[in-house]
This record gives structure tokens, sequence and C-alpha cells, in this order.
């Protein structure tokens, strides 16, 4: 199926704030999601994208999921990379790395905890 994608950035104190309009072609290969994007629509100044999101479940109640965006004028890469899983009832672990290609230090690792209302 075919998905229409809003996606709206308004943080406090953030730079990027801005929007995109997009369309989506979620679908799954075995325990594999995935989600081809596209934004022909974008209101931050930098042209279309292209991305994709991709989530896989692990043995062990483990998780790994990502995304990766594109800017087709730019040829600009935000890409990011998570792998959580269980410590005791709604704690979770969480690994996650980033490479942006907008940012001064490109290359980011975040290790932490997950806790779920």
């Amino acid at each position: 199926h075919l998905d229409l994608v809003l996606d709206l950035e308004d943080f406090p104190g953030a730079s990027d704030q801005g929007g995109r309009v997009g369309l989506a072609v979620p679908f799954t290969i075995g325990d594999l999601w995935l989600s081809p994007r596209f934004y022909p629509v974008e209101t931050d100044g930098y042209g279309m994208q292209a991305g994709l999101l991709a989530h896989l479940a692990l043995p062990w109640s483990m998780d790994l999921s990502g995304f990766l965006d594109f800017d087709l004028r730019e040829t600009k890469l935000v890409t990011e990379l998570k792998i959580t899983g269980p410590i005791c009832g709604r704690t979770q672990w969480m690994i996650e790395g980033r490479w942006n290609s907008y940012a001064e230090d490109r290359l980011g690792v975040a290790v932490g905890l997950i806790w779920s209302l």
C-alpha cells in the first residue's frame, strides 16, 4: 500500500524546524519491516529527500531499528541505527549510533536506558 507522510519538526530551540510531505511504501520481508520514503516537498530549503525506515525483531526480545535520510539536492546523509533489549519489566537498554553529514561532529554514539510508562 501507499502512505501519505507528513513530518513536522518544531522543537523548542531547534535550528532545523520545518516540515516535509511525502509518500511511503511500507512492506515486510519475513521479520524485517521496511518503509522506503520520498519527500518531494520540504519547508527547510534543502530540497527533496529520499529515506528508509527499518525495524527487525531479534532473538531474546531485542530490536534493531534505524533510518536513513538522503538529501537529493545537498547530497547530505543522516542515518541512525539502534539496538534495544530488555532488562527487567518496563526497562530496556539501548545502544545507538548516528552519522550526520550536516553536523560538525558527524559521528555520534549513545548508550542508555529506556523506561516505558
